[in-house]
């Protein structure tokens, strides 16, 4: 791993971690129902973002950024993400994509426990 990569992932982390938090104390204020429409809104449009580029990809059209879907499942889209994948067949055999997700869905998992523990 470059220094580069490992510059990009601490950054990542640190923005779940923020991103979490800020959920968790957002979830104090904002009511349920909301946070679950946010949470389908946004699963909604990163599912069709991931078919939208398994087509570009296919068409040889202007790509989305792979840092745009880590940054989407980083604010809750890893179920899109993960159900993206296996539907179009999308991003399945590149291993610097699939590890960093799973990083970062690990991570999430793990602060997500440890936000509601204590």
């Amino acid at each position: 791993m470059t220094a580069r990569n490992k510059t990009i992932l601490f950054q990542f982390m640190a923005l779940m971690a923020l991103g979490l938090a800020l959920l968790a104390i957002l979830s104090l204020y904002i009511p349920l129902p909301l946070i679950a429409l946010y949470f389908i809104a946004l699963n909604l449009v990163t599912f069709v973002a991931f078919g939208q580029d398994k087509w570009a990809a296919q068409h040889k059209k202007e790509r989305t950024a792979e840092m745009t879907f880590h940054l989407l499942g980083l604010f809750g889209a890893f179920p899109a993400i993960f159900f993206g994948r296996k539907i179009f067949r999308h991003k399945t055999q590149k291993q610097s994509y699939i590890l960093t997700m799973w990083l970062f869905f690990t991570f999430q998992v793990i602060a997500c426990g440890y936000l509601f523990i204590f």
